[in-house]
């Protein structure tokens, strides 16, 4: 399982440290500050959760990780604010890109 974990890593640009062995994703940077939101980044509109919601990065959705924005599922440009101990994106829980997502 770990090639699989290492080759998604890569694609994805994530190292080593980034990702653990058991397919979690890490949320805390080397210091022990949360990585996972990118403030600028939030949710916009009425889609999903509506707007003012901090997206979360990466997040895991249909088996892909995701380091911005998606339009997978969707018809615009989407988000995960929340996400579970492994990086999943949790079920409800995403909302439209607002115009300072990446």
């Amino acid at each position: 399982m770990a090639p699989r974990i290492v080759l998604v890593a890569a694609l994805f640009g994530f190292s080593g440290p980034g990702v653990f062995a058991d397919d979690r994703l890490r949320g805390v940077g080397a210091s022990g500050q949360d990585i996972n939101q990118q403030a600028a980044c939030t949710t916009a509109g009425s889609s999903g959760v509506g707007a003012g919601h901090g997206c979360v990065f990466p997040f895991r959705y249909a088996g892909v990780v995701y380091r911005s924005c998606t339009t997978i599922g969707w018809v615009r440009e989407w988000c995960a604010i929340q996400v579970d101990e492994y990086g999943d994106y949790v079920s409800g829980q995403w909302g439209d890109c607002g115009a300072g997502c990446l």
